[in-house]
């Protein structure tokens, strides 16, 4: 018995129902593969890390977070076989917080017992970080920033590189996390590098309170705080000609609200691609794919949907 990833870029997300309808007992799904709020059933036993779907995503918090605090309070002890750790992990995304779940799921006594404070500074980085969509409001210089930057550019080169879109395979997938988790251990082993950030982004269009921006660093959000830009719709050309989307308020303070816009999207949306959502403060477009928009049309329902209160 032990922890077994199963990842799965192509995956559409699912109802909680479909997933412990479908899913061996001791399958915990993470970060977007479910879409609904975190959820624990002890039938199964089954659980949900999620701070996407039906949350306030401030106060929910990322997938590692709530992973930590579960070890914390000794998930381990019921997702268990003989007395050893036997957990599904099921992901469809190998970004920063699922790569430090993945790294904790494989070292839980970094968490429970031995406390590890290295562990606890990168969780409470990442935290935040993957909390507020990138886009907490940090200085540039900030050294904590830098090894963060170091540990997980293995990711975000593969991002940039297109790569995400187009090997959306288990293998090219979980090769990229691996070699996170090898970071994460070299960082927790005193043995971690630092890099500078990169923050360059190319601003398409302004817009009242907000902006069409294309993001080319890994830490363009942090240089889009910097110069002041409150909101943002970011895009990248995804597989089959689609476009990736993401929507982020980099406060929920910010008068505009996300959920009325979703919901104006999906409603311009070719429905054979899936449905956009999310949090209240960042979401995006249909996974696994994306969308048929062109970024101007989704600029200009963004814009008119911005202040809607009621969602129809």
């Amino acid at each position: 018995m032990a922890v077994v990833l199963f990842m799965e870029p192509e995956v559409t997300p699912m109802s909680w129902e479909e997933f412990c309808a479908t899913k061996p007992p001791f399958s915990c799904a993470f970060d977007g593969y479910v879409r609904a709020a975190p959820k624990y059933d002890d039938d199964g036993p089954y659980a949900n890390f999620d701070h996407h779907s039906e949350v306030s995503r401030m106060e929910t918090r990322s997938a590692c977070s709530q992973f930590r605090m579960a070890i914390h309070m000794r998930i381990f002890d019921r997702f268990s076989v003989d007395g050893q750790p036997h957990m599904n992990l099921h992901m469809r995304d190998n970004d920063p917080d699922n790569c430090t779940v993945k790294y904790l799921a494989d070292n839980p006594h970094h968490v429970r017992g031995i406390v590890n404070s290295r562990v606890n500074r990168l969780i409470y980085m990442e935290d935040i970080l993957d909390t507020t969509g990138g886009a907490y409001p940090m200085s540039e210089d900030l050294h904590d920033l830098r090894r963060i930057a170091w540990i997980y550019d293995p990711y975000f080169v593969f991002k940039q590189s297109g790569r995400l879109d187009t090997e959306k395979t288990a293998q090219a997938y979980t090769d990229i996390m691996d070699l996170v988790c090898e970071r994460i251990q070299a960082f927790v082993d005193g043995k971690g590098r630092a890099q500078d950030l990169d923050t360059r982004f190319d601003l398409v269009k302004e817009f009242d309170g907000w902006s069409l921006v294309h993001e080319i660093g890994a830490q363009a959000r942090t240089g889009m705080f910097s110069k002041g830009i409150n909101a943002f719709v970011s895009c990248r050309k995804g597989s089959l000609g689609k476009y990736v989307y993401t929507l982020c308020k980099m406060t929920p303070y910010t008068r505009i609200k996300l959920l009325p816009i979703y919901a104006a999207l999906n409603r311009a949306e070719n429905p054979e691609n899936g449905t956009w959502g999310g949090s209240n403060i960042v979401g995006g477009s249909p996974q696994p794919h994306g969308s048929d928009l062109p970024p101007l049309e989704v600029a200009r329902i963004f814009d008119e949907n911005k202040y809607n209160k009621i969602i129809v």
